[in-house]
């Protein structure tokens, strides 16, 4: 489920009513972006793919369009779970990964945001056998931020949305002693949400309309 960038605008106009509407949907999805990447609350499992003999790389398609992939949260290969690397790891950890050997994979990496690969070419195929779930975060053309975010943790990305607008200089809503604030409130609800995440449960946030503090 998601919901539209423009629900959170609200919470920012009562704190800076006199904002552009483009410029605070901008910092809103730039403040989503931020969230979702160091938190990854935006979980969701990609379409199950067939595993396919002599093929190792394979193409990821989101279920969120306008999305990319923050991280890879699980990869099952024919009900194994394989370990998530890096190439530097891979390149450190088993060295012959880049020869195209055939073999049953147990490790895969994020070659690009739409492309993984096993380290070890499959020898068998296996229908429905590829299972992935990802992390998402919003690109530059995106309009939604997933539903979760809205409804439990929305206080901390309009910190974030706020502290970006206050420390722009020389604009009529301009605050840095603020800013700063804000952008502090931002670090530690992600903090928050990403201890949360990793504990595999959503505890709600505060929910109540943004207010200066003094």
């Amino acid at each position: 489920m998601t919901v539209a960038l423009t629900s959170f605008l609200k919470y920012v106009y009562a704190s800076i009513p006199g904002v552009p509407r483009e410029l605070a949907i901008d910092v809103i999805r730039e403040s989503v972006r931020q969230f979702c990447k160091e938190s990854n609350i935006w979980r969701e499992s990609l379409a199950t793919a067939n595993i396919v003999a002599t093929q190792d790389t394979y193409p990821l398609t989101l279920p969120v369009t306008d999305t990319k992939i923050a991280s890879l949260l699980y990869v099952r290969y024919d009900n194994t779970i394989l370990d998530i690397k890096t190439e530097d790891e891979l390149d450190y950890e088993d060295p012959d990964w880049r020869k195209g050997l055939n073999g049953t994979p147990d490790s895969c990496v994020l070659l690009d945001p739409t492309t993984i690969q096993f380290n070890r070419i499959p020898e068998t195929s296996v229908t429905s056998g590829l299972i992935i779930k990802a992390s998402l975060m919003p690109n530059n053309d995106c309009t939604v931020a997933p539903a979760e975010l809205y409804d439990d943790w929305h206080a901390g990305v309009v910190n974030g949305a706020l502290s970006k607008l206050m420390l722009m200089p020389k604009q009529t809503w301009s605050d840095p002693n603020q800013g700063l604030l804000e952008e502090k409130y931002f670090k530690y609800r992600k903090s928050v949400c990403r201890i949360t995440v990793k504990k595999g449960f959503t505890q709600k946030s505060s929910s109540v309309v943004q207010r200066r503090w003094v």
